[in-house]
């Protein structure tokens, strides 16, 4: 057979781009309408979610930038990263999950009191 050879920016690229189909798979279980848009597209990576979602498969870990990057969402929706480090395979399940606490604390506490007053 005949041998391909990739350089490794395409094959980044190549695993940046089927990270976002697996997450994007992951969250259509939940939200059907769920897309991958297309890399370097501006805007969330993710649509058809509640969420500005950023999907990341790099080496780097720049955590900073990324949520500098969400904090440009202009409608309020709740932002995060998933980040696919190396070494975990293609799993969303295993991924990480990379937001603001202040930004997700009052959903935890919403959804261990049921929307009552908060924990003591």
């Amino acid at each position: 057979g005949e041998q391909v050879l990739t350089t490794p920016n395409k094959s980044r690229k190549v695993r940046g781009r089927r990270t976002e189909l697996v997450v994007a798979s992951y969250f259509a279980k939940r939200w059907g309408s769920a897309t991958a848009v297309n890399s370097g597209a501006s805007g969330s990576d993710l649509l058809g979610t509640p969420f500005h979602v950023e999907i990341k498969a790099r080496r780097d870990f720049n955590p900073l930038a990324w949520i500098k990057q969400n904090e440009k969402r202009p409608d309020g929706r709740l932002a995060f990263v998933v980040y696919r480090p190396n070494g975990i395979g293609e799993d969303p399940e295993n991924m990480l999950f990379i937001a603001r606490l202040g930004d997700i604390m009052p959903m935890l506490e919403k959804m261990l009191t049921g929307g009552k007053k908060k924990l003591e």
